[in-house]
């Protein structure tokens, strides 16, 4: 199939463990960071030609919101991974026992975004799939072409593909991926295609968040 190669690339760079440890993800996200301070001219400017939106809107309500939320992580980071201890005073097997809850990442997540917040679409939900120490596949929306197109060569430019890429394109790309097999998909967007998308992880039991709302 058209994107097995790119999934199995993210999941083998994952299942190495290469995204674990949380130096990586702060770095990761640090890189983010990076790359959306360094061309927040520009992604206003792709916004305005897409949707004629104005730059200071989407200054203030894309790029500093996602800025804002990878602060956000980087601070508590180290906390939200932390083991959490578990009461076990009431086992019935052994009270004296310890036992923690050990948050694991769950691999190659595909992110499916809209046209209407381009910017943030993308790039809010990839905060929360790195700090969790993912991969990730993202499929921009093809309704904003220049800022689509300004994605993948900001995404190129900044992130080794078997962690971040993205893939562009419209409906066949979009079922194309919806055949692969990922270990989470987020999707943003109207509730028809939400049934499309839970119709095609639920063949790999693969868990879906969804945000709907949307054009029907």
């Amino acid at each position: 199939m058209a994107f097995h190669n790119l999934v199995e690339a993210q999941r083998k760079y994952f299942l190495s463990d290469a995204t674990l440890p949380l130096e990586k993800r702060k770095e990761v996200l640090n890189t983010l960071k990076r790359m959306i301070t360094e061309n927040k001219e520009d992604l206003g400017k792709v916004v305005h030609k897409d949707l004629k939106r104005h730059t200071a809107y989407t200054e203030a309500m894309e790029v500093q919101a996602t800025l804002g939320e990878i602060e956000y992580f980087l601070k508590h980071l180290d906390e939200w991974a932390a083991p959490t201890k578990v009461d076990t005073s009431h086992s019935p097997i052994d009270s004296d026992a310890e036992a923690f809850i050990v948050k694991d990442p769950k691999g190659v997540v595909l992110l499916i975004a809209p046209w209407n917040y381009p910017v943030s679409m993308c790039f809010w939900p990839l905060v929360a799939i790195l700090g969790a120490g993912n991969t990730c596949i993202i499929k921009p929306s093809e309704l904003a072409p220049n800022s689509s197109d300004l994605f993948e060569n900001l995404v190129k430019k900044y992130f080794d593909p078997r962690h971040v890429t993205i893939v562009q394109g419209g409906i066949p790309e979009t079922t194309d991926l919806l055949k692969e097999r990922f270990d989470h998909i987020m999707y943003t967007g109207a509730p028809p295609v939400a049934k499309i998308v839970m119709t095609a992880a639920a063949k790999h039991l693969t868990p879906v968040t969804l945000e709907l709302g949307g054009k029907w």
